[in-house]
């Protein structure tokens, strides 16, 4: 009986010193972006206006979650063509599932409050994938 409750208390110890979002997910994610037509230009700038991204459409790029300890990470797009009206849009980080429930499970407060917000990994981007049509110009 005894061995079975240091079994145990071994296994909650071990569960107690990871967290859940840093078990299943990882600081950076791949986002997809594509246009109709393709060839067009896709910049991406940080939230100070850097530029992490430059190519041409489609592209994947692997993008950081977070920026800082608990602070999540938002993008600006924009797609430019010759001959098309240009398209602007936002990359936006949110609390993933795993990290708000996940923990509740696996990770306790260690995972709330210190390995997830260090690493990013409890943020998602969304979108994931980007496809838009672009209008011609007159």
């Amino acid at each position: 009986m005894k061995q079975i409750f240091s079994l145990l208390a071994a296994g909650a110890m071990a569960a107690s010193l990871c967290s859940c979002a840093s078990i299943v997910s990882q600081s950076d994610q791949t986002v997809s972006i594509s246009t109709e037509p393709d060839n067009a230009w896709v910049i991406i700038k940080n939230r100070k206006g850097k530029i992490v991204h430059r190519a041409k459409s489609p592209t994947n790029v692997m993008l950081r979650k977070a920026d800082g300890y608990f602070g999540g990470e938002t993008y600006a797009v924009s797609i430019r063509k010759d001959g098309y009206s240009a398209k602007d849009m936002i990359i936006d980080s949110t609390p993933s599932g795993w990290y708000l429930f996940g923990n509740l499970a696996f990770g306790g407060l260690i995972g709330w409050f210190i390995i997830d917000p260090a690493t990013g990994a409890m943020y998602k981007l969304e979108p994931e994938t980007i496809e838009t049509e672009l209008t011609v110009s007159r």
